[in-house]
């Protein structure tokens, strides 16, 4: 269709789904373009982020340094980020693709990049993580949060252009991992915002303001 190398990259489907129903400029290449330059950009710059926090806890000496008095609210996030870490890897190993639509026998190549950098950033995450409860800083961690928030704008992106084609989802199967996919780092983003400083009530409505959205989105993908 194009360059060789791009083609074999992202493996358009010449009059496939996304080339018909693709309303942007990318067309065919429209999974592969909003993989690579959201998915892919926001996982890395979380890790990154996370690579950068976890060096300033183990080698800065100009941070005052804390010990967390209870580390159920970090065990809790390091399973959160360890579920968040596993889902890619099993998308990986099951072969499982959220943006095949056109029965492509295997997984695309820019797909196999993306749930391994989206893997190893939330690996990142649960290593940062599990160093916190032993050591922990004050510094650098608003920066990490806006990190998982990069994230879940890039997960709303992705989220709401499978929506876009629902009606072509086998719903046995991709659906309920897309969904499973958008929302598991949504529900870190929230307990990591919002309960660390107390605001229980603000993190259930947000998560109840997410139910809905895909319960919506869901009745009139069925419509």
């Amino acid at each position: 269709m194009g360059f060789k190398p791009l083609d074999w990259y992202c493996r358009p489907v010449k009059d496939g789904v996304w080339s018909k129903t693709a309303v942007n400029a990318f067309g065919a290449y429209t999974p592969c373009g909003i993989n690579s330059l959201v998915l892919c950009i926001s996982h890395l710059a979380l890790m990154v982020l996370c690579i950068y926090r976890i060096w300033r806890i183990k080698k800065d000496l100009s941070v005052q340094r804390f010990r967390l008095r209870s580390n159920y609210y970090n065990y809790f996030l390091g399973l959160l980020a360890a579920y968040c870490a596993a889902e890619p890897l099993f998308r990986l190993v099951m072969g499982i693709s959220v943006s095949n639509l056109d029965g492509e026998a295997t997984l695309a190549p820019f797909e196999i990049v993306s749930v391994l950098i989206e893997a190893l950033a939330w690996c990142t995450m649960v290593v940062m993580t599990g160093i916190e409860t032993k050591v922990y800083i004050c510094e650098f961690r608003w920066y990490v949060r806006f990190g998982v928030i990069y994230i879940l704008i890039g997960e709303a992106v992705i989220f709401n252009l499978a929506l876009d084609v629902r009606e072509y989802y086998n719903q046995s199967s991709r659906a309920p991992v897309l969904e499973g996919s958008a929302s598991s780092p949504f529900i870190y983003g929230v307990l990591t915002i919002c309960l660390e400083r107390g605001e229980v009530n603000m993190g259930g409505l947000v998560l109840d303001f997410w139910g809905r959205f895909i319960q919506r989105k869901g009745d009139q993908g069925s419509v």
